[in-house]
């Protein structure tokens, strides 16, 4: 009999359907446990404590925030041979899940099937400048697209993850300063202003933006998505293609594949850093990739 600890985000569980009846169910033939989340941070801590406590698979109930909380969690924890984890899609933003494919969680613990991905690891300074490290599974940011994620997450998301986010990028470039960065990585580097650079696990990010065409969770590379100098009007011109998830033509735009890099600021001023919807701190920024580090059922 396996054991299986739900982690609920309980701002959004009642997006989940008939979520009791499915644990009733399951408790007919699994040990369940829940674990709800109240504020930021939550989701590591419950996480990590149901994977030292003998969980074998912990299911993270919520959006792209959730999902990042229970990875780290995971990853967190003091066993070596990690639990299995599990995706039940009730949350806001849902870009992870664009790019990784699941079934009805009920299928997914009857006919389990497992996939090992990549993830990312970020080591930034937070807000009072101290040392931090935060795993990612989908994307991890600087520059606007973080300053974005800033302020849709202060606001009450009440248009809903697409539009609230388009709003976001919109206000952000207003009060939006193109300062200098040096970016060093083994394959490429760059010297200059930026808008924003992505290291991409999945393809998207949010609210639907194709920000990495041809990424892959699992090829052990992040693709690097670096925009230069661009205002406001260039990203509207743009935005439709970016909502295809076509490949951008442009000169300030590049793209890039890489296992670790290294970026700082070149004036006083530092850039935000974000990952998977969740600000994190500022530069200097090391990102570095984790082959296999994570498996989850689908």
């Amino acid at each position: 009999m396996s054991k299986i600890s739900f982690i609920v985000n309980s701002k959004n569980s009642r997006k989940c359907k008939k979520f009791d009846d499915l644990i009733k169910f399951l408790k007919l033939e699994h040990l369940i446990e829940l674990k709800h989340t109240i504020s930021i941070g939550d989701g590591i801590s419950k996480a990590r404590e149901a994977s030292d406590n003998g969980a074998d698979i912990i299911v993270a109930v919520g959006g792209d925030g959730t999902i990042n909380e229970v990875a780290n969690g995971i990853m967190l924890s003091r066993k070596e041979n990690k639990p299995l984890m599990g995706i039940m899609l009730c949350g806001t933003g849902n870009d992870f899940l664009r790019s990784f494919q699941i079934r009805p969680i009920e299928q997914m613990l009857s006919d389990i099937r497992v996939r090992e991905i990549d993830l990312g690891l970020i080591k930034c300074k937070d807000k009072n400048k101290n040392d931090i490290e935060r795993y990612f599974v989908n994307i991890g940011d600087i520059g606007v697209s973080a300053l974005t994620v800033q302020i849709v997450n202060g606001s009450k998301k009440r248009l809903g993850s697409a539009l609230t986010f388009f709003v976001g990028v919109l206000r952000a470039f207003s009060g939006y300063k193109h300062n200098e960065v040096h970016v060093k990585a083994k394959e490429f580097e760059y010297s200059g202003k930026i808008t924003t650079v992505v290291f991409a696990n999945g393809q998207y990010f949010g609210g639907g933006i194709g920000i990495a065409p041809n990424a892959l969770l699992d090829d052990g590379y992040f693709d690097v998505t670096l925009v230069g100098n661009i205002k406001t009007r260039t990203f509207l011109k743009y935005f439709p293609s970016l909502r295809k998830k076509d490949r951008i033509e442009h000169k300030e735009v590049f793209y890039y594949k890489t296992q670790e890099a290294f970026i700082k600021s070149l004036k006083s001023v530092d850039y935000p850093i974000e990952a998977d919807g969740e600000f994190l701190g500022f530069t200097p920024l090391n990102v570095k990739l984790i082959k296999n580090a994570l498996k989850i059922i689908f």
